[in-house]
């Protein structure tokens, strides 16, 4: 699928739901004129009219209904997940896997582990000890401790 395919999907909602390219326009924070255009390129794209324009407004075609009630659910999960990312920041949480060496985990990981699990019950960690060099990057990991000459130069 080309990006180009998904230009002008939410101004089309957004004019559907508005009944109107200024009220929209207003919604979206650019002019009429750029929300006609946009209409219009996702029009030419697709090959149908999707709206029925008139002095007063504009209504969904058939077509343009049939496509509002395909796209509109698609564009909500699109912006739940983009919501759910964005709650992400507020609050860490994910899996978090780190390298160390059994000495690091002594010295510097094992001391303030439940501190740091208590204050963020949203993270799970993995910890892996191993005694040898490891590609951080190549293993997937989000960071590696390691003392002294022990740590790849790259």
């Amino acid at each position: 699928m080309r990006q180009d395919q998904l230009d002008g999907i939410v101004t089309f909602i957004i004019v559907a739901e508005e009944r109107g390219f200024s009220a929209a326009a207003v919604r979206l924070g650019v002019s009429p004129s750029a929300v006609s255009q946009t209409i219009r390129n996702l029009e030419a794209r697709v090959g149908l009219a999707l709206f029925n324009r008139n002095t007063r407004g504009v209504s969904l075609t058939e077509a343009g209904a049939t496509y509002f009630d395909r796209v509109l659910p698609a564009v909500r999960e699109l912006m739940l997940a983009s919501d759910e990312l964005g709650a992400a920041l507020d609050r860490p949480a994910g899996l978090l896997r780190i390298s160390v060496s059994r000495s690091a985990y002594m010295i510097v990981l094992q001391p303030m582990l439940r501190r740091f699990l208590d204050r963020y019950p949203d993270i799970t960690l993995d910890v892996s000890i191993e005694s040898t060099l490891v590609d951080i990057v190549g293993g997937r990991y989000d960071a590696g401790i390691r003392f002294g000459d022990k740590v790849e130069r790259d």
